[in-house]
């Protein structure tokens, strides 16, 4: 199985589909956004600042992944 990393290119903004990170497994999920991180419920990952974190590693945006639902 192939893994796509995130691309802001391929990045669709209405795509809700949540994103893992490939480093700690945390899963960035839309409808509940990262509100820790001023990131509000309803947010695609897509539209998220690109110096957005990972909350839990530390990882940029490029080393998450989409979760096929």
């Amino acid at each position: 199985m192939a893994i796509e990393m995130y691309k802001p290119e391929n990045g669709d903004s209405k795509d809700m589909r949540p994103f893992r990170c490939v480093v700690c497994g945390y899963v960035y999920g839309p409808k509940v956004g990262d509100p820790e991180n001023n990131v509000p419920p309803g947010t695609p990952f897509s539209d998220l600042p690109d110096d957005w974190l990972c909350p839990l590693c530390g990882a940029g945006k490029s080393l998450f992944t989409a979760v096929e639902e």
